[in-house]
C-alpha cells in the first residue's frame, strides 16, 4: 500500500488523475449510474499501472487511444475496497499524459448514493437520489484516487427521466437538452480543483428560488420557499467571508435543501452547498450552519487537507472562519456564545470517548485500514478551533498567561496570515507541519512558546484552558439557570421541591433560541458525569418552560437526551417520531445512544427496535455509525 494516504489503495501520486469527464446515466429502476469516466492522467514518476481505488463497482472495459486495456480488481479490503489495476501498454515516462476511458456502472448498494422512493420526498411523487462522497465514498461512485491530495477538475454530462432536474457540485452548462426516450441530458463544468469527496451530484423534483446575486435555493417545490427564507442572509454570510479570508473563486454559491435523510447539518459541495430540512426553523437561528458551509470555500475546498490524518485543518480552520463571520455579521457575544458552546460539546466528547482515547488526538493516525468515518466527531471541529484561538492569541505577545484576549476579533496580524494562507495554498493541499512551518516563519517568538506536540498528538483536551480567552456574559444568563436546577436536583435547593425558589415560566421568556439550546446543553454537562436529572426535575422543567412544545431541531434533541437519562419512559415515543423523521447523524446519534443506556426499562431493546424500522431510510454512513454505536 503507498505511504501516501492510509486511507487509499491508490497509486497517486506516481501516477494522478487531473481530470475526468463524465457522461452518465441515472437509471431509477435499477438504482444504478452507468456510463464512462474519462480520466486524464499526469505521470509523475515512471509507471506502467495506473491503480484507482473503487468499492461495488462494476468496470466493463478500460480503453487507451481507442484500444482495450488489460484490467484487474484486487482483494476487497473491508474499509478500503478493492484497487482496480489498470495495465497500461507501454511504461509510461515521467512529465507525459494521457486519456483512460473507464466503462463502469454502480451497485444499488453503493455507500455514497442514497436513493429515496417517491413517499420518502417532500412531494411524495417523485424518486429522488443524492452522493455524499466523504471521507471515502467516492470510490463507490466513480473509479477515482479517493485521496483528498489527489484534486482534480471535471466536466459531466447527466442524463436522466423527466420531469427530474440533475445538480451537481459545478457549474451548469446551458440548458437542460432532450436525450429521447423521455429523458433529459444535463451540462456542467468544474474548473477549479476539488478533491474526490466532493464530487456530488442530486437528482430530484426540484426548483429555484433567487436569494442573492450569486445563490440560489433548489429544493422541492414544498419547501423551497421556506429554504428562501431561511437562508436569505447567503449573500451577507459570502461577504463576510471574503473580509476573512479572502476572494471567493468559485463563481456560484448555490444551496440544494434535501429531504430529512440527509446525514449532516450540511455539506459543502463546491457551487452547491447540500443543506439538511433541520435547519428549517422558522427564525433563521441555525443559519451559522451556512455559514460554515461557506467558510468551506477556503479551508477544505480552496485548501485541502492532504489526507484525513489532517482533517483538523479542513474543520478546524472552517469553525474559526465560521465564527469570524458571525463576528462581523452580529457581534462579538455571538462569537463567544457559540465558542463556549463549542467548547463545552467538546468536552462532552472528550468525557464520552475519555480522555485518553486517540480518536481524541487532533492528528490521529489512520494506517492499519482505519475507517475515517469512524474517526469523526467534534475533536477535529472544536479542538482545532481552541487551536487556532490559542494561536491567534499568541501573537499578541502575551504569552500563556490568563488574560482574557478578544478572540473574536483577534489580531490583525493573524488576519492577515490567515488570508496569505488560503492564498499561498490555493488549489493545493497542506498537511500540519506545512501550517506549523509557516506560522513559524511569520511569528517565531509566539511559535516558540507553544506546545505543538501536546496539541497535535496528545489525547483529551487541549493542554491549555481555551475557556479563559471568551466573554461569557452572553451566556450568564443561561448558565445560570441551569446551575440552579441542577443545585435543586442535587442538593435538593427547591423552593417547590422540584424546582429552584423562585423559578417560573418567565426565566425563559426572552431567551433566543440559541440561549434556551445552551441552557439544555449545559444541563447535559452537569449530567456529564454520574448524575442524571430526576424524572420529577424533568418534568418540573417541562411544566414551566414547555420544552417539548419547542419545534427547534436542536432544543428538541437535547432535550430528548434529558429525559430519556433522567429515565423517563414518556420520551420514548417523542424520540422515536425524531428519529423517524430525519437522519442527521447529529441527532440520530446522540438519541440512539441515549435510548439504549436510558434508565428507563426497556430503553435499549426499543432503541434496536426502532433502528431497525427506521434504517432504510437512512443514508448508508449513517445507518453503518448508528449501527456501530448501538453494538449491530
Amino acid at each position: 500500500m503507498p505511504t501516501f494516504d492510509p486511507s487509499s489503495q491508490s497509486s497517486y501520486p506516481a501516477t494522478a488523475v487531473t481530470h475526468v469527464a463524465f457522461d452518465v446515466d441515472v437509471d431509477f429502476d435499477e438504482k444504478i449510474i452507468s456510463g464512462t469516466a474519462t480520466a486524464s492522467v499526469k505521470v509523475q514518476s515512471q509507471s506502467s499501472t495506473l491503480v484507482l481505488d473503487t468499492r461495488d463497482l462494476h468496470i466493463e472495459r478500460v480503453q487507451l487511444d481507442g484500444a482495450d486495456l488489460t484490467f484487474s480488481i484486487g482483494e476487497t479490503h473491508p474499509v478500503m475496497g478493492a484497487p482496480l489495476v489498470i495495465e497500461l501498454d507501454k511504461q509510461m515516462e515521467k512529465d507525459s499524459s494521457f486519456d483512460v476511458v473507464i466503462t463502469y456502472r454502480t451497485s444499488p448498494s453503493s455507500s455514497a448514493v442514497q436513493w429515496l422512493r417517491p413517499e420518502q420526498t417532500a412531494g411524495g411523487k417523485h424518486p429522488y437520489l443524492f452522493t455524499q462522497c466523504q471521507a471515502i465514498h467516492a470510490r463507490s461512485l466513480f473509479p477515482c484516487q479517493d485521496t483528498p491530495g489527489a484534486k482534480m477538475t471535471y466536466s459531466a454530462k447527466v442524463t436522466a427521466p423527466n420531469p427530474l432536474t440533475a445538480l451537481m457540485s459545478a457549474i451548469p452548462i446551458g440548458e437542460p437538452a432532450d436525450a429521447g426516450d423521455g429523458k433529459s441530458s444535463f451540462e456542467f463544468k468544474q474548473d477549479v480543483p476539488i478533491p474526490p469527496y466532493l464530487l456530488a451530484l442530486a437528482v430530484g423534483n426540484v426548483e429555484a428560488v433567487e436569494i442573492g446575486p450569486r445563490s440560489k435555493v433548489w429544493s422541492e417545490p414544498e419547501m423551497v420557499q421556506a429554504g428562501a427564507f431561511e437562508f436569505s442572509e447567503t449573500e451577507d454570510f459570502l461577504k463576510a467571508a471574503e473580509q476573512v479570508a479572502g476572494p471567493y473563486v468559485w463563481g456560484r454559491y448555490d444551496l440544494l435543501l434535501l429531504p430529512p435523510s440527509f446525514p449532516y447539518g450540511g455539506m459543502e459541495n463546491p457551487c452547491l452547498t447540500f443543506v439538511t430540512p433541520t435547519l428549517l426553523a422558522g427564525d433563521r437561528s441555525q443559519a451559522h450552519v451556512v455559514a460554515h458551509e461557506i467558510a468551506h470555500s477556503w479551508s477544505g475546498n480552496l485548501v485541502t487537507n492532504k489526507t484525513w490524518e489532517h482533517f483538523w485543518l479542513n474543520e478546524g480552520f472552517t469553525v474559526f472562519i465560521e465564527r469570524k463571520i458571525m463576528n462581523k455579521m452580529y457581534g462579538k457575544s455571538v462569537f463567544d456564545f457559540n465558542a463556549i458552546g463549542g467548547l463545552m460539546e467538546l468536552k462532552e466528547t472528550v468525557a464520552r470517548l475519555g480522555t485518553n482515547h486517540p480518536h481524541t488526538v487532533l492528528k490521529p493516525e489512520l494506517a492499519g485500514g482505519v475507517d475515517p468515518d469512524d474517526v469523526f466527531s467534534k475533536v477535529p471541529y472544536e479542538k482545532g478551533f481552541a487551536f487556532l484561538v490559542y494561536l491567534e492569541h499568541m501573537t499578541r505577545g502575551d504569552g500563556d498567561g490568563p488574560e482574557r484576549a478578544d478572540a473574536a476579533n483577534g489580531t490583525p496580524e493573524f488576519a492577515e496570515f490567515l488570508i496569505e494562507h488560503f492564498q499561498r495554498h490555493q488549489y493545493a493541499t497542506v498537511e500540519s507541519d506545512d501550517f506549523k512551518a509557516a506560522y513559524t516563519a511569520r511569528f517565531p517568538e509566539a511559535s516558540a512558546q507553544v506546545d505543538w506536540d501536546a496539541w497535535l498528538t496528545k489525547p483529551g483536551m487541549p493542554p491549555v484552558d481555551i475557556g479563559q480567552y471568551y466573554d461569557g456574559g452572553s451566556s450568564e444568563a443561561s448558565a445560570e439557570l441551569a446551575r440552579k436546577w441542577h443545585l435543586c436536583d442535587v442538593l435538593g435547593m427547591g423552593g417547590e421541591g422540584t424546582r429552584p425558589e423562585g423559578a417560573s415560566a418567565g426565566d425563559i421568556k426572552d431567551f433566543s433560541s440559541m440561549q434556551v439550546d445552551h441552557f439544555l446543553l449545559s444541563l447535559i454537562e452537569y449530567r456529564g458525569g454520574s448524575h442524571a436529572l430526576s424524572v420529577n426535575v424533568v418534568k418540573s422543567l417541562d411544566e414551566l418552560y414547555k420544552l417539548s412544545e419547542f419545534k427547534n431541531s436542536e432544543i428538541r434533541c437535547k432535550w430528548l437526551q434529558l429525559r430519556l437519562a433522567a429515565g423517563d419512559a414518556g420520551a420514548f415515543e417523542p424520540a422515536r417520531d425524531m428519529l423517524r423523521s430525519q437522519g442527521r447523524m447529529k441527532f440520530l446519534r446522540p438519541l440512539y445512544r441515549s435510548l439504549s443506556k436510558s434508565k428507563a426499562e426497556g430503553g435499549k431493546k426499543f432503541a434496536e427496535e426502532t433502528f431497525a424500522g427506521a434504517r432504510n431510510m437512512y443514508h448508508p454512513i449513517a445507518e453503518k455509525m448508528v449501527a456501530a454505536d448501538l453494538g449491530m
